[in-house]
């Protein structure tokens, strides 16, 4: 299969007034952009051979963690050696120009450049006769209540960053990153509303899933600054912060062997399908995104560095392995072992309902919208059965698409609190209102490459243990679905009014899948 299929062409949109609107700015100040362009990754010192694989795996560790606390010391001297060498701005040049969001190969991509660099951290430590004794520690962002690491501030520290919108002391929402909502998300038993939808490239966009909408873009945004752009690795916290993601990736995989790779779409009757209406993304396999080459970074020679998804499903079996502190010892125990073959799910039974211009009514002043979606006559069997608890195999997502993205990065604040079926949904209506369902959040901006900027993205909500909860609760949810969505940020003040959202759509998808030979 080619990489042929272009992504879908947003409309655009503009306004001049409400924290979403499209207000077409700079996305980096002229200082980072001048970083960037400088930055030379001839600088980079990453090892072609490895040494021998270890006996026991090297651990990422908590950087909490009394172990951790050492790498986290150790991360600080080799950050302030790659900031004087100059390496320091071509890692962040190759994040700016590859990385992938928004889209499946984002878990894979991000996973690969983590590697080579902790790979070029060892490297630099040996260059300067230190020791290379050196895993890249994550932060695990729901303890201390969601405050920064004190380790990340301070003047003339190598690992403060000045562009920062918060002080030292600042929590994190907790409705973004709170041990209660990562365990929501490890329970979402497929990988592409885990890890983000299908896409026939990096830098194309297919749908946000729950693990990139928060708590990894809640992160981003609310950090803001350099962190609020694709030039994020220029804060030395992205680094921490991703490997947290990985970790839960590894951790998510542990736990759902049998949901590793993307689900098989179900095959399409053309017969009775228009082709026209189909979109490209959906019929790809996942055969095509574990083969898929994807471009890490470039090296001094004009060369590609490039690794696929399927190589890096397990980390034990990465060129060096490695592991997680959090992860037991009986794991997956891949070190001495065979590396299992995935199994894809195929999709068996697919029904989905759709409402083009779902918004109904915006609350300018409150910063509140309401949407809202019915059941087809053919999805509400489907409901019933989950609803009931008989639909073991089956799952419910709901899509909210073309979602408007404010392309000046100070915005990015911006957080969408969802609400199901709430009767009177306020602007103070809370994460701990037992309607909730996420909060999500954006980050991307206006330069995706050579293929312009997300002008809208698509979420999307694993409802299929939500809405049996809700309806245990007495919500009548068996006819239709109503989002109440607060627009949470701290400079809003108003809102667009309904013109503006008339673009915005909901679909839900019921699907029944089988594990594949």
């Amino acid at each position: 299969m080619t990489h042929g299929p272009s992504r879908r062409r947003f409309v655009r949109a503009s306004m001049s007034v409400g924290g979403l609107a499209l207000l077409g700015c700079k996305t980096l100040n002229d200082q980072t952009a001048n970083q960037l362009q400088n930055a030379n990754t001839a600088t980079l010192q990453v090892p072609t051979r490895y040494p021998t694989v270890p006996a026991k795996l090297p651990r990422r560790k908590n950087l909490s963690s009394a172990a951790g606390a050492k790498d986290l010391a150790t991360f600080r001297t080799v950050v302030g050696l790659m900031k004087q060498s100059g390496q320091w701005e071509a890692w962040a040049k190759i994040h700016h120009d590859f990385c992938p969001h928004n889209n499946w190969f984002f878990l894979p991509w991000h996973r690969w450049y983590l590697f080579y660099f902790e790979e070029n951290c060892r490297e630099v430590l040996r260059q300067n006769k230190l020791s290379a004794d050196f895993s890249l520690p994550y932060w695990n962002w729901p303890e201390n209540n969601g405050v920064i690491p004190d380790a990340f501030w301070g003047e003339g520290n190598p690992l403060n960053n000045s562009t920062r919108y918060v002080s030292k002391g600042y929590l994190l929402p907790m409705e973004t990153n709170s041990a209660e909502v990562i365990q929501n998300i490890m329970a979402v038993d497929d990988f592409l509303i885990f890890g983000s939808g299908r896409s026939a490239s990096p830098r194309d966009f297919g749908t946000t899933g729950q693990m990139e909408g928060t708590p990894h873009n809640t992160v981003h945004a609310q950090l803001g600054g350099d962190m609020g752009t694709f030039a994020s690795p220029l804060d030395p916290i992205f680094w921490v912060h991703h490997s947290n993601v990985d970790r839960l990736w590894s951790e998510w995989a542990a736990k759902h062997p049998g949901s590793i790779l993307p689900s098989t779409p179900k095959p399409i009757d053309l017969s009775i399908t228009d082709p026209a209406t189909i979109d490209p993304r959906e019929r790809l396999t996942p055969e095509f995104w574990r083969k898929f080459s994807l471009n890490i970074y470039q090296t001094a020679s004009g060369s590609m560095v490039s690794a696929t998804p399927e190589s890096a499903l397990y980390t034990e079996k990465m060129p060096v392995p490695y592991t997680y502190d959090s992860i037991s010892n009986k794991g997956l125990q891949l070190a001495d072992g065979e590396v299992p073959v995935p199994k894809s799910k195929i999709q068996i039974i697919h029904i989905e309902s759709v409402n083009e211009q779902a918004v109904r009514t915006v609350d300018s002043q409150n910063l509140i919208l309401s949407a809202q979606i019915a059941y087809s006559a053919e999805l509400k069997p489907y409901v019933k059965k989950l609803l009931s608890g008989n639909a073991d195999r089956g799952q419910l997502v709901l899509t909210i698409k073309h979602v408007p993205v404010p392309t000046d990065h100070i915005k990015h604040t911006i957080m969408l609190r969802f609400f199901a079926n709430h009767p009177q949904i306020n602007k103070g209506s809370s994460y701990s209102d037992p309607h909730f369902l996420t909060t999500l959040a954006f980050f991307s901006h206006g330069h995706h490459g050579d293929h312009g900027a997300a002008e809208s993205l698509d979420f999307t909500i694993d409802l299929t243990n939500i809405l049996p909860r809700l309806a245990k609760a007495g919500v009548d949810v068996s006819d239709h679905l109503t989002l109440g969505v607060v627009v949470v940020d701290r400079n809003l003040t108003s809102l667009p009014d309904l013109d503006f959202f008339k673009k915005i759509s909901l679909r839900l998808d019921y699907t029944e899948t089988e594990v594949g030979q």
